[in-house]
């Protein structure tokens, strides 16, 4: 448990930290055993149970030893709805274990991953720690192929060839603004002023509404309907008549376990949460 201590070692002793820990653990063994897990619930002071709870309720995270290759096939909402368990199977079938299992050689391993954050490309596998997106029948089999003769499965596409999805609008103001000034400079927020600009401010509101648009989350709720609760609460103090700010809380946690949609958002084009 030397290796173990080296790690722990290098992060103060506070709760919040134990996430990293385990990824630097799970780095340097292949996975967050029951020994690593007690070791790192005493040097933090806290339950064995809670970091338990952290190691499983985590995807990215294994318990239990895998093999040399580990697959990881999406069966989230969307990709579940693309196909993905016909890609399971056809993995299931090319090594001869089920979800969750080893080869006997402790060469491959298979897993079921509830999101792997790029819905976009659907359904989606990783072999190590290339992945690979809009999957079809007959991608599993070509999939488990190709680490059988250790190269690259043929016909594939890898998601690290794929661009990230951006008008090319949005990835110039990405690349070059660093500020909030410097994006309205470039001519960010156009349509926001636009709809500010309307003197019955419930007119834009009524249009949103007619249009159906949604929100992103699981729920897909009405943006007009939100945007109308805001709009309604009152701005003013009936009390003293005295103008109040009105303050947004946008919750940046995900809906569903293991989804990563949002923290893009939030890491990389902040301004499409601050326009919504």
């Amino acid at each position: 448990m030397k290796e173990i201590k080296s790690i722990l070692e290098q992060y103060p002793r506070e709760a919040r930290f134990s996430v990293a820990i385990m990824h630097d653990v799970q780095n340097n063994y292949g996975y967050v055993a029951q020994q690593h897990i007690k070791a790192i619930a005493k040097y933090l002071n806290v339950s064995t149970a809670e970091i338990f709870a952290n190691a499983t309720f985590y995807d990215a995270f294994h318990t239990e030893a895998k093999g040399t290759i580990l697959f990881q096939v999406c069966d989230g909402t969307v990709c579940h709805t693309k196909g993905s368990e016909h890609i399971i199977r056809e993995i299931e079938n090319a090594l001869g274990i089920k979800a969750g299992e080893t080869t006997n050689d402790g060469k491959f391993s298979l897993k079921i991953v509830r999101c792997m954050g790029a819905c976009n490309e659907a359904p989606i596998a990783s072999g190590q720690n290339e992945w690979y997106g809009g999957l079809k029948k007959g991608d599993g089999e070509a999939l488990v192929a190709g680490y059988k003769e250790n190269d690259w499965p043929k016909g594939l596409k890898k998601m690290s060839d794929i661009p990230i999805l951006e008008s090319g609008f949005e990835r110039k103001l990405l690349i070059q603004a660093e500020t909030l000034e410097e994006y309205i400079a470039q001519g960010g927020f156009k349509g926001l002023r636009k709809a500010l600009g309307f003197p019955r401010k419930k007119y834009v509101i009524q249009e949103v509404k007619k249009s159906g648009l949604r929100g992103r989350s699981g729920s897909g709720f009405p943006v007009g309907v939100k945007w109308e609760s805001a709009y309604n609460i009152p701005g003013q103090d009936r009390r003293t008549g005295i103008v109040k700010d009105k303050y947004i809380v946008a919750n940046g946690d995900e809906g569903d376990p293991g989804a990563f949609m949002d923290r893009w958002i939030l890491e990389k084009n902040l301004t499409l949460l601050l326009k919504a």
